[in-house]
Parts: C-alpha cells; structure tokens; sequence
C-alpha cells in the first residue's frame, strides 16, 4: 500500500491528454459513433461512450466487441486521423498555464491511454510538445488506468517521487490511476467526467478553468508570475 504524504511540496505536474488538456470529448464520441455503425450496424449513444474515456481502446472494445478489438481500432484510427485536426481544439488557457508551471520550476507530464502516434498528434497541433519533461502512452505500460502503472512510469523517467506528483484529469479513470499511483490528484470540470461519479473518489482539488492549476504553486511563485 502507498501511503498519501499530501504535506510535501510538489515538484512535477502530470496531466491527462483528452478532456483535460485539449477538448476532444465530442471528437472521440464521434469517431466511436461512426466506429459502432460501420463495424456492428448498430449507434451507440454518448451515455455509453463516456465511460470508457481514459481506458484504452482495445480494452473497451473488447468488452464491446469480444475478439474485434483490432478491426474496430483500425476503423476507429482511420477515421480519427481524417477528421482530428478540424475537430480537436486546446482547452483555454492551456499555453498560458503550462508556461507558468514550467518558469515556476515545475516538471511537467502527460500520461494518456492513447498510443505515441496519436498522443503527439495532438501535442503538436498545439505546440504543447515543448513544454513536456515526458510522455507516457499506451505503449509504456502493460497494464493502463485505472492501474496506476503509467503514473509510475512518469514518476521513474521524472526522478519525482509519487508524493511530491499530481495528475490532473477529467475522467473517473484518471482520479482512481492517480490515488493508487500515491498522486495528489485534481479533477477538471470541462471534460468527461461528472460530479456524480468523481466526487466518490474524492479528488484533493477540482478545478474549473486551466488557470486554476497555478493554484498548485507557492505562493510566492504565484506573485512572481
């Protein structure tokens, strides 16, 4: 068991991709959508999408479809890769938060259940790239959120313990990764997640814009900024 030592400073920030630092909540539900239809004849509503946000695909669509998991991806792929770029846009405020975070001294990570081609797809359609010390994909881990196993990872490749981390994220998937990873954990209202469901797992922070991430900072950094 980790044990939760909230008391010491942070050092590193590690933030989720989808829903919490670019909006691509109606963007994924659109290529599930069209995924569903073309490969099961069928639609599937966003109340059922929803809940696999921050799982893998594989795993979700295994569940959905046993034994299809790769044929569903590659349609879901080719259809995410045509439509992304005009679809996808940055959260507010996001640049301007992360150059903060960074002047401030803090180490910054993404952790995504999205594989390396499609994470810095979106990275770099923002520019968000730069402001990175590390990214961790599907591809990193064998086991995915809600296992706290990319989080680790994050925190090996950073040389930060968990207790001086937070992840920030906007699914259910994210707080439970980030509280067994022995993270801070911080819950963003602008994504997929709902009250209902996050407020049981009881996230140390919920933020409701980007810039209430500087919140994390001292005081004195705050002031300098």
């Amino acid at each position: 068991m980790i044990v939760m030592q909230s008391h010491l400073p942070l050092k590193a920030v590690l933030f989720d991709l989808d829903g919490t630092l670019i909006a691509s909540i109606d963007h994924i539900v659109d290529c599930w959508q069209h995924t569903i239809r073309t490969c099961m004849g069928r639609e599937i509503t966003r109340e059922e999408v929803l809940p696999t946000l921050g799982r893998t695909l594989f795993d979700a669509f295994e569940e959905i479809a046993p034994g299809r998991s790769q044929e569903l991806y590659a349609v879901y792929r080719a259809y995410q890769q045509t439509t992304h770029d005009t679809t996808v846009t940055l959260v507010p405020g996001t640049k301007e938060t992360l150059t903060q975070l960074k002047a401030a001294g803090m180490l910054l990570g993404v952790a995504t259940s999205k594989g390396i081609p499609a994470a810095t797809r979106g990275l770099d359609l923002f520019g968000l790239s730069p402001f990175l010390d590390t990214l961790v994909t599907i591809e990193d881990s064998e086991r995915h959120k809600p296992h706290p196993d990319p989080l680790l990872v994050a925190s090996r490749r950073l040389g930060v313990p968990p207790s001086e981390m937070i992840y920030v994220g906007d699914a259910l998937v994210d707080i439970k990764a980030g509280k067994a990873a022995g993270m801070r954990t911080a819950w963003v209202t602008w994504g997929s997640g709902t009250p209902a469901e996050v407020d049981s797992m009881v996230p140390d922070y919920v933020f409701d814009r980007m810039e209430d991430v500087l919140s994390l900072l001292p005081v004195e950094a705050n002031e300098r900024s």
